[in-house]
């Protein structure tokens, strides 16, 4: 397997950290005070477990890529 493609998990786990950080206020109904009143949004999702899973695909990319290296040579 080429070494570049173990950086494949690594780029399907950041757009997943993503989605958690846009609805960190989650999960449920979040409303704003606005200048017109207030503007609510409903059914965010839980960040815990999108940045749970985005992390899980960093790190498994991560580890595979050292663990394909192998040791070094001294």
């Amino acid at each position: 397997m080429r070494h570049s493609a173990y950086g494949v998990p690594v780029g399907i786990g950041i757009p997943l950290l993503i989605v958690a950080y846009i609805n960190r206020e989650g999960p449920g109904t979040v409303c704003h005070t606005v200048s017109n009143g207030l503007e609510c949004a409903h059914g965010l999702p839980d960040p815990k477990k999108w940045a749970a899973v985005g992390l899980a695909f960093i790190v498994a990319g991560v580890l595979s890529q050292v663990f394909a290296a192998g040791p070094r040579a001294a």
